[in-house]
């Protein structure tokens, strides 16, 4: 994941900013207690107080009601934002088309596209055809476009295909992803076979919770053996 933090991406440390905002209000209140204390008259047949200085009692509420917020906000048991977006984990199943179900990490960093990840695809530049293997069987796409990666400073050139994509109960028709290389040698059963860009959560109407995996599908359906 890049380190570029998309503001829709939900900060990993929601408990310290709740407990540092929490702090922040309770000191401004002491400083308004204190130099208000004049204004406070005191009852001394009740010990009590009779009346206490109105801006400090709007200072509470106001806590009360910036509090309510920011637990709403961050409740790591909601499933949508504030502003109706669903709150997504840093891993999800997908399911390509002629592919199968496999995990997808979402990868808010990545402004380009969808990327596969292949150990190695062979390119047939005649016909504009790629032939890679997935899982032990072998896939041929026709070749859309091609596509410039830049990457700890090195240029490296994919293939673009388009395949059919089925994500939260939805479906996504023609989606143009490229082909990544990578090592995958002992990784078959926790390593991400997808990289989905920010473009296409966008367009999903989610957001990620960086703390959460599988928070929107059921990571046991990668799990369900082949019939």
């Amino acid at each position: 994941m890049g380190c570029n933090c998309s503001k829709d991406v939900i900060p990993l440390s929601l408990r310290q900013k709740i407990r540092r905002e929490t702090k922040e209000k309770i000191a401004e209140v002491k400083r308004l207690w204190r130099e208000s204390a004049d204004n406070i008259t005191v009852d001394k047949d009740t010990l009590g107080f009779k009346e206490i200085n109105r801006t400090m009692i709007k200072k509470f509420e106001e806590y009360i009601r910036d509090r309510e917020k920011i637990t709403e906000r961050t409740d790591p048991e909601k499933k949508t934002t504030h502003d109706g977006k669903e709150i997504a984990g840093i891993k999800e199943v997908i399911e390509i088309e002629g592919l199968g179900k496999m995990k997808a990490k979402l990868d808010s960093g990545n402004t380009a596209m969808n990327a596969l990840i292949v150990a190695d695809y062979y390119e047939n530049r005649e016909d504009r055809t790629v032939k890679f293997d997935f899982n032990g069987e072998e896939k041929v796409y026709d070749v859309v476009k091609h596509i410039r990666i830049w990457h700890h400073g090195k240029s490296t050139e994919r293939p673009c295909i388009r395949v059919n994509i089925k994500f939260n109960g939805k479906e996504y028709k023609d989606e143009l992803i490229d082909l990544k290389i990578s090592d995958l040698t002992g990784t078959k059963d926790y390593r991400s076979r997808l990289l989905l860009c920010k473009d296409f959560m966008s367009r999903a109407n989610i957001v990620i919770d960086p703390s959460k995996e599988f928070k929107i599908t059921d990571k046991k359906e990668i799990r369900k053996k082949k019939k």
